[in-house]
């Protein structure tokens, strides 16, 4: 059984190839629907389905198809395989929700405050096209905002709105007292009293939350001194002594047992198919893992927009950097690092087939005569065609094309298009790309010169989430960089003004026997 489908999808492929060759994209999709059918779990194969899809014209398909495997790859842990594809979604369907929200979340986990914000503003501002069933969805990934952006006081602002349109008291008061908070660390005490008086005035419940605590530890810090000194602790009086009466332990039902014939069935693993994937971190899940994956992804919205033409760029970019894998530069794994999946299958015999990367490829002119004068072509395309309208000079397209360059891996190509983006002084870009920057260099090994980037762009956001994600990326190079009394300060600024935030406690822990 396994060979006959191996054999099936190797001639499904063949198939599908020759009607790509053809330009006969509507025959090459139907036999990509076979092929889903056998590997329907394979998010490479839904990723390559959603690209036939865009060659046939069928937008509103394609997006589909590209939630569809962006969900498989979060299930798997393949955080920056995801965030690719969600920013490929949003190429094509700029006000999607769920490629706005999933953005949102991941760069907030990964310390891109920054970028995450932008992500987390056009989600909540895309309530109004919520209604139905999707609202409690909407909502609950609002709420989830306090944790994720606690110190953007664009979004809690937003979020107070949005709350007290459905009238939601205690989340609307959690948010006012973390804008309080946010206020009172600027400086603005007297517009932080203001706004707190109220929410603990008439929100009695709101003193059971961190939100609570994190405002009393600003206005009378001894107070809160005093309550974290008595958590936990026990008073024993007179009647402390006296001996409970002994309970016997209630008598446990016997258990039936589930005879070894009703256990449950083996399944057979779905084989796995020789594919490209455009970014990775980690190698492919195993078909055990991927057959019990739900299919379908929760997205909220899907509109019909965007007809651009730019991922066989991806996957040509993808074969010539492996190739070159010797000689460029790579971090750490961590944000912002995309890495080419390691092909653990077995092929069938027969010819291999790369289906997309010689169909979507053929229009372009990659094919140089040497791995040199391809990288030169493909970081030549990635200007022309990512992002902005005004040229290779515009900031918004070249924010665009370093964050294509950091994806795939390119990062001496991303820090010199985030440094020109600073450069230019738009203050809509600076902020966002001296993070990038200081990221790309941070991916490269290049701690010293992170740490000097970023400390730069400490100057420029005296205050909020952009200072935070800042400190906390100087943190994580001055620990590569064996500076353990830098790294620890910068840790300290964030637990002071952002209690909780992400693994700051653990690192001052770590930092603590340094």
């Amino acid at each position: 059984m396994w060979g006959r489908s191996l054999s099936k999808l190797s001639q499904l492929k063949q198939d599908a190839y020759q009607a790509g060759k053809k330009r006969n994209w509507d025959e090459a999709v139907a036999l990509y629907e076979r092929i889903l059918e056998v590997d329907k779990n394979n998010p490479t194969v839904i990723n390559e389905m959603g690209d036939l899809c865009l060659k046939a014209g069928k937008t509103p398909q394609a997006v589909r198809h590209f939630l569809s495997a962006a969900a498989k790859y979060r299930q798997t842990g393949l955080l920056n395989n995801g965030v690719a594809i969600y920013k490929k979604i949003l190429r094509y369907d700029a006000q999607n929700l769920n490629a706005h929200w999933y953005l949102a979340e991941t760069r907030s986990n990964q310390g891109l405050i920054v970028e995450g914000e932008i992500h987390a503003i056009h989600f909540i501002e895309g309530s109004e096209k919520i209604s139905g069933e999707l609202r409690e969805i909407f909502l609950k990934r609002c709420v989830k905002m306090l944790e994720l952006y606690s110190n953007c006081e664009q979004i809690l602002t937003r979020l107070v709105l949005i709350f007290n349109t459905y009238e939601m008291k205690l989340e609307s008061s959690r948010s006012t007292l973390l804008h309080a908070s946010v206020a009172w660390d600027t400086g603005r005490e007297d517009e932080a009293r203001e706004l707190a008086a109220p929410v603990i005035e008439n929100c009695l419940e709101i003193r059971n939350y961190p939100e609570f605590q994190r405002w009393q530890k600003r206005v009378d810090p001894e107070a809160a001194k005093r309550e974290d000194s008595d958590y936990g602790a026990v008073e024993l009086g007179e009647a402390a002594g006296e001996t409970a009466p002994e309970v016997a332990p209630p008598v446990a039902e016997p258990v039936a047992a589930v005879p070894a014939t009703e256990a449950a069935p083996v399944v057979e693993p779905a084989p796995a198919v020789e594919v490209e994937t455009p970014v990775a971190e980690t190698p492919p899940p195993t078909p055990e893992v991927l057959a019990d994956m739900p299919a379908n992804d929760g997205a909220i919205t899907i509109d019909d927009t965007g007809n651009t033409d730019f991922d066989e760029l991806i996957a040509a970019a993808a074969d010539v950097l492996d190739d070159k894998s010797d000689t460029t530069a790579t971090g750490d794994a961590g944000e912002g690092t995309v890495d080419k999946v390691e092909d653990t299958t077995t092929a069938d015999e027969g010819p291999k087939i790369d289906l997309l990367a010689e169909i979507l490829a053929e229009d372009t002119d990659l094919l140089a005569d040497s791995e040199s004068s391809q990288l030169e072509s493909i970081t030549r395309e990635i200007g022309a065609q990512v992002g902005g309208e005004g040229g290779e000079n515009d900031p918004e397209s070249l924010f665009n094309t370093g964050t294509v360059y950091l994806e795939m891996g390119m990062y001496d190509q991303a820090w010199e298009a985030f440094a020109k983006v600073v450069k230019s002084g738009d203050t809509a870009f600076v902020l966002r790309a001296r993070e990038m920057w200081g990221v790309a260099l941070q991916q490269a090994g290049r701690h010293g010169e992170a740490v000097e980037v970023l400390r730069q762009g400490l100057a420029e956001a005296v205050e909020g989430q952009a200072r935070i994600g800042m400190l906390y990326n100087i943190g994580k190079s001055c620990e590569e960089a064996d500076r353990p009394d830098e790294a620890r300060a910068a840790y300290e600024e964030i637990r002071l003004s952002a209690p909780g935030y992400l693994d700051v406690e653990q690192r001052l822990e770590s930092l603590a026997t340094v």
